[in-house]
């Protein structure tokens, strides 16, 4: 049980980084680096795996803590989005991929031995196709965000592209001549 704990303040301490790294400012930039949301998506998707590893370990206690397996899958669900979430999407198919991947991972578990059914209590207590499709799922959703992360920044940076026109005045031979300054951000 003592590597499930270090492993759940590992994931709970990890989110908090990533949750206070992807917020924005008031004074929102224009850009949005496509290295940053890579790096975001890439933390996220370490925080993913950590949270699935924390989940499958609360899972093998006889009395598995439910607030860990929530904790643990909720991680492996949400932290791999940071970057695309820096980008401002909000929702992507990595992240549809990851809730179709934990619903199948969480219902592979099988029910605990309660002496009362006919069971094994030394009998796995997952469905292992079941959870091996899932996990397959799971990380081609994490696979998807970090490799769409910076192209989704580079999608915010261009809609969010500003051109500005100021007149001008330019100095030329025979004085003042009016003109047109265009400036822009991309």
């Amino acid at each position: 049980m003592r590597f499930a704990s270090v492993l759940a303040s590992l994931v709970a301490s990890s989110v908090l980084t990533l949750a206070t790294t992807a917020h924005a400012d008031d004074d929102e930039p224009a850009t949005r680096s496509p290295g940053v949301a890579i790096g975001l998506s890439v933390a996220g998707g370490v925080v993913g795996v950590l949270g699935g590893a924390l989940t499958y370990t609360a899972l093998g206690d006889s009395e598995p803590a439910v607030g860990m397996v929530f904790a643990g899958a909720g991680a492996f669900l949400l932290a791999p989005t940071a970057g695309q979430w820096y980008a401002g999407r909000i929702v992507t198919p990595g992240l549809g991929l990851r809730a179709v991947g934990t619903v199948l991972a969480l219902s592979a578990i099988k029910p605990p031995c309660d002496g009362l059914s006919a069971c094994d209590p030394h009998e796995d207590r997952f469905n292992k196709p079941l959870l091996t499709a899932a996990v397959a799922i799971g990380v081609g959703g994490l696979v998807w965000d970090v490799a769409t992360a910076g192209a989704a920044a580079d999608d915010f940076n261009r809609e969010h592209a500003r051109i500005t026109v100021a007149p001008t005045a330019l100095s030329a031979r025979d004085g003042l001549v009016p003109g047109l300054a265009v400036m822009g951000s991309f």
